[in-house]
């Protein structure tokens, strides 16, 4: 007898239709990675591999941090501009900062001398300090450089030596109102060397940074006018009806 085939029939396996919602989905997945890639790239600019050197978001600058006597310590570099070289830069200053500190790098001892009497380089407040009398009373100022590269602490020397002619001329004066601002949110931070402009627009807190040219006097003023422009500036700015 004739036997019918029992094999059941065969068919080509579906391929695999990815639906609009499916593509939708997997370009956002590749757009989250590509932007993941992206921090991290962003991030890696802002990271030292020297231990103690860190990148502060808020003052936008580096921080060094080491510990002498038990006791912590800090100073900060600025960046001359916000663009990635000059923050480069200053990362690379704030290295050498922190392995000088650290006893890894000394730099030239005539870096640290002057030759005008009264003007002496502490290492502890990586500063030069200018100590005069007035009146039989010891007076002293200190001049920061503005990082640790021997250029700014030659300029930083020459501040120095230019504050002592003044003292000895009876020109200089350390009066609270050179660190003062009459103006309500702007303040001097001594710890950093620059005035901070505080604010609120829109319900939430900003802050702007104006930092004088030298810890000269004449240029701290400078600097005060400027910040308390950005003040007014802002206080206009948050006055103005949204649109």
């Amino acid at each position: 007898p004739h036997l019918q085939s029992m094999d059941a029939p065969w068919h080509e396996p579906k391929k695999e239709i990815k639906t609009q919602e499916a593509m939708h989905l997997q370009v956002a997945r590749t757009s989250e990675m590509a932007g993941l890639d992206f921090a991290e790239g962003q991030k890696a600019q802002f990271h030292s591999d020297v231990a103690g050197v860190t990148w502060d978001g808020l003052t936008e600058a580096w921080q060094v941090q080491w510990r002498h006597g038990g006791k912590r310590k800090s100073n900060w570099v600025f960046p001359r501009t916000s663009s990635p070289a000059d923050i480069e830069a200053a990362r690379v200053e704030a290295e050498e900062m922190q392995l000088a500190k650290q006893g890894t790098v000394k730099p030239r001892k005539a870096d640290f001398q002057s030759n005008v009497t009264g003007v002496s380089w502490d290492g502890l407040k990586g500063a030069w300090r200018v100590q005069w009398k007035s009146d039989g009373d010891r007076k002293n100022k200190w001049v920061p450089p503005r990082s640790s590269s021997p250029d700014a602490i030659e300029a930083a020397r020459n501040e120095a030596e230019e504050v002592m002619q003044l003292a000895q001329r009876g020109s200089v004066t350390l009066r609270k109102a050179e660190f003062q601002s009459d103006v309500t949110g702007v303040t001097w931070q001594g710890n950093l060397s620059v005035w901070l402009v505080q604010w609120t627009s829109d319900g939430k807190r900003k802050s702007k940074l104006v930092h004088p040219r030298t810890s000269l006097p004449h240029d701290i003023d400078e600097a005060r006018v400027e910040a308390e422009e950005v003040m007014q500036l802002a206080e206009q700015d948050a006055a103005r009806p949204s649109a």
